[in-house]
């Protein structure tokens, strides 16, 4: 059988499977085979086509899929009605069509590196008896069977210090800065490529606010945001948008406009909701979603936005699906790929911002949460860049309702008790303290940086769980 022919059935079977069949099967598929192995062009961008289809979730339909690729004039007709008659054969082995198509492709590389050294030794370059030759060839074949090598990456310390004297002399900022002047500084400076943040936070403590505001204030300043909601799902975007729009979440969430929302609540949330189609992002909306999947999706989607760095949020990595593995066993191996595959994308950096779960809570939920309280064993802790743990804190009042100074310098009277850096004074909870929702408290208990960070604290909008900081100019 001909490349063509193998590729055609590869991809033919691949949309099959997506589409009807055994979806794990198909995510093996995607995730064995990149586009750039195939030859044809064609079937290159059907492929290619089919897997950012597939990864965000979308409708895999023969005449959603041929109303879509041959409207547009994406791939040439004969070839896409090979492959759709292809994909309707069933009893063919897929894995034997990736198998010849990497293999293929394989030969093919090898050739040409062969070809490359044949031209080396007649142009005098085998002084040395070949040695230099045959290093340079296993480190490419090493490469090219290897996929565990980085070729994207500086492999030595003279192309380590070249791409950072070219970092130092760029004009471009690098990283991702945090939404909030406060936290930026408590982080100690922008995220960077290859950063893996843990939020964890007990039931209802605002992790997933967190991620939420996070998200849609990046996506919002043009970064590139992809979202793995797999436990909230449309409920985990709803609160995003009701954080945007500054509307009463619970409203959204629970799709009560009728019932008790606003004409003006719903004019604005509509707005924002018709706004953020344009923004650089994408949610995958699906509830089982296992590691492999997860980094299978990442590396399809984040090819939208090619040089430029990309959030992944995963809300949250005890929810993934594990098969018969615990969870809690299973957390800290997923961390640990997930962490050297976001520091091996050579497409211009992965940041990963992962939400977990902690043991099981005191009696007083007034505490934040430190990394190594997340379930499961100490690798997470040692994997994760920078920690941080969103809480709703018991704060003190004036109990003699006597005058106090605030953080602005007003004398208030019966207010909240603010210590010497400004911030509320934190308590447990008892007669004389209330439960503070006007300030989320966020303390760093590890940073890639510094060690331990602060806690800080941010001005917050219940009714909508949005987060700021003072003016909402400091947001922009």
């Amino acid at each position: 059988m001909a490349a063509i022919e193998y590729e055609i059935g590869f991809v033919a079977q691949f949309w099959r499977h997506a589409r009807e069949g055994d979806q794990t099967l198909a995510w093996r598929m995607m995730s064995a085979v990149e586009p750039s192995a195939l030859e044809d062009a064609e079937c290159r961008k059907l492929y290619d086509h089919l897997r950012q289809r597939f990864a965000a979730g979308r409708g895999m339909e023969s005449l959603s899929v041929q109303g879509e690729v041959l409207g547009s004039a994406l791939v040439d007709d004969f070839v896409f009605a090979n492959v759709n008659e292809y994909s309707g054969i069933g009893g063919l082995d897929p894995m034997g069509f990736v198998h010849e198509v990497v293999n293929t492709d394989r030969r093919i590389r090898l050739q040409e590196l062969l070809q490359r050294a044949a031209g080396w030794l007649g142009n005098g370059k085998g002084k040395d008896g070949g040695r230099k030759l045959a290093e340079e060839l296993a480190f490419r074949l090493l490469s090219l069977f290897a996929p565990g090598v980085t070729e994207g990456r500086p492999q030595n310390i003279a192309d380590i210090i070249a791409a950072e004297l070219q970092l130092i002399r760029g004009d471009e900022p690098t990283g991702v800065t945090m939404p909030w002047h406060k936290l930026e500084r408590a982080v100690m400076g922008p995220l960077i490529a290859g950063d893996l943040v843990g939020i964890s936070a007990y039931s209802n403590g605002g992790k997933s606010t967190l991620a939420a505001n996070l998200a849609t204030i990046w996506a919002r300043r043009g970064n590139p945001v992809l979202v793995f909601p797999t436990e909230m799902r449309e409920q985990w975007c709803r609160r995003a948008w009701a954080a945007e729009a500054w509307v009463r979440s619970y409203v959204a969430e629970r799709m009560q406009w009728k019932r008790n929302g606003t004409a003006g609540e719903l004019e604005v949330y509509e707005e924002v909701v018709r706004e953020t189609a344009d923004w650089p992002w994408e949610v995958v909306n699906r509830s089982s979603v296992s590691p492999a999947e997860l980094l299978a999706a990442t590396r399809v989607l984040r090819k939208r936005w090619p040089g430029q760095t990309v959030i992944v949020i995963v809300d949250h990595l005890h929810r993934l699906d594990y098969g018969s593995d615990d969870a809690n066993d299973a957390v800290g191996p997923a961390t640990r790929a997930i962490k050297n595959f976001a520091a091996d994308d050579r497409d211009g950096g992965l940041i990963f911002v992962l939400l977990y779960q902690p043991r099981k809570p005191p009696k007083d939920l007034y505490k934040p949460i430190a990394a190594h309280e997340i379930r499961g064993n100490s690798m997470v802790w040692n994997e994760l860049d920078i920690h941080m743990s969103p809480f709703r804190a018991h704060v003190k009042v004036d109990p003699d309702k006597k005058t106090t100074w605030n953080t602005k310098g007003v004398e208030e009277t019966g207010k909240t008790l603010f210590d010497q850096h400004g911030r509320p004074r934190i308590s447990k909870p008892d007669d004389d303290t209330k439960l503070n929702d006007e300030h989320i408290f966020i303390n760093v208990d590890k940073r890639r940086i510094g060690g331990e960070g602060p806690m800080v604290w941010l001005d917050f909008h219940k009714p909508s769980g949005r987060i700021y900081e003072m003016t909402e100019e400091q947001n922009a």
